[in-house]
C-alpha cells in the first residue's frame, strides 16, 4: 500500500464537512489526522482517484472554493513537527528504530 497526504482548505464556514472527514475515515480505514486540514491515509488507490472520492464532498461556487491537494508520501524523506505517535505510521516504522522524536509544537 501506498501512503498519501490529503491536504485541503474549506472556505465555507456554514456549510456542514462532516461528509468530507467520513469519505475519508470509510474509504481509507488506515488513516491518522496529523493537523487540522492534513490527512495521511494508506490506500492502493491513485491520488487522481482520492481526489475524485473527495471532491463530490467540497463546495464550489463562483470563485469562493474549497481547495484539496492528494499526493504520494516518500516515506523515505519527511520532516515536521508532529505528534511523536504519528511517525510509525507515517514512516512505517516502529517507535525508537532511529527516527528521532518529534514532540508535538504547542
Amino acid at each position: 500500500m501506498k501512503k498519501y497526504i490529503i491536504t485541503y482548505h474549506f472556505r465555507s464556514n456554514s456549510r456542514d464537512y462532516s461528509p468530507f472527514y467520513e469519505a475519508i475515515k470509510t474509504n481509507f480505514p488506515e488513516n491518522k489526522h496529523i493537523i487540522e486540514s492534513a490527512w495521511i491515509v494508506n490506500s492502493d488507490k491513485t491520488a487522481k482517484e482520492i481526489s475524485q472520492l473527495l471532491i463530490p464532498h467540497l463546495h464550489f461556487e463562483n470563485y469562493d472554493c474549497d481547495t484539496l491537494f492528494v499526493a504520494e508520501i516518500d516515506r523515505t524523506n519527511v520532516e515536521g513537527m508532529i505528534a511523536k505517535s504519528l511517525w510509525p505510521f507515517i514512516t512505517d516504522k516502529k517507535e525508537g528504530d532511529g527516527k528521532e522524536d518529534k514532540e508535538k509544537m504547542g
